[in-house]
């Protein structure tokens, strides 16, 4: 879901190598706890892009800095 922020419920926060937010879904469909992610744009939280995942599916919320998705 672009331009979607999906706040809390983290379990887990990182930052990525590159700026996709295929890597972030990829963290969450290779953990079981893993319900919903959101990708943090380079610049937004850090001057790195961000992954946070949630273990259980937040509201959903518009906002430019995000990328999130549901497992």
């Amino acid at each position: 879901m672009p331009d979607t922020d999906m706040p809390g419920y983290d379990f887990r926060h990182f930052e990525l190598p590159r700026a996709t937010d295929r890597l972030c879904q990829a963290s969450c469909l290779n953990e079981a706890k893993c319900q919903a992610w959101t990708f943090v744009k380079p610049n937004t939280y850090s001057i790195h892009a961000v992954c946070w995942l949630k273990s259980r599916v937040p509201d959903k919320q518009a906002n430019t800095c995000c990328v999130s998705g549901v497992r």
